[in-house]
Parts: C-alpha cells; sequence; structure tokens
C-alpha cells in the first residue's frame, strides 16, 4: 500500500510514509490507535486489533467520536477490552 502511494482522505490523514511507518510501530508497541481527523474530517477513533486463535491480526474494533472531543484516552481500556473478548472467543472458537 505503501509503494502505490498514501492518498490524503482527510486533514489528518498520514501521507509521508516514514510517518506511517512511525505510527504503525507505535501502534503495535501499544496495543491500539488513536486517530484524529486521519480518515474523516470532523471525527476521531480509539482502535484496537482482533486477533484470531493464532495469535494473527484478523480485524480491528473502533469507538469514533467528534474530533472536538477533548481526551481520547479514557477509551483506550473499554476498546482494548472489548478487542481482548472477542479475540477469546475467535481462539475459542478456531484454535489454532
Amino acid at each position: 500500500m505503501i509503494a502505490a502511494g498514501l492518498p490524503r482522505y482527510a486533514r489528518g490523514t498520514i501521507t509521508d510514509s516514514a510517518e506511517l511507518r512511525r505510527a504503525l510501530a507505535d501502534i503495535r508497541q501499544s496495543g491500539h490507535s488513536i486517530s484524529r481527523e486521519e480518515m474523516t474530517d470532523g471525527a476521531a477513533s480509539v482502535a484496537a486489533p482482533v486477533h484470531d486463535g493464532s495469535g494473527a491480526v484478523i480485524a480491528a474494533i473502533s469507538v469514533v467520536v467528534p474530533s472536538s472531543s477533548p481526551d481520547l484516552v479514557p477509551l483506550i481500556a473499554p476498546v482494548r477490552l472489548a478487542a481482548l473478548g472477542i479475540s477469546r472467543e475467535l481462539g475459542r472458537r478456531h484454535p489454532h
């Protein structure tokens, strides 16, 4: 995807490949993502990965709020907990 170019979708879209790589590394380390106006102007989100039974990331879950929301940190724990619950259920249904 990066080689194909990074189009701008909203005012906060990351269009620099080095910046995107740094952001992805930070997300892998923290286990969540906070986004402000990256895909849609006026929207912010907190997301966390959903893993399958082998530990591979197969999806993500997020909550989207107005970008004017001042503090997204309180949303991190509930989003990560929801992702963990889904991941555990998927692991039970499809163990690897």
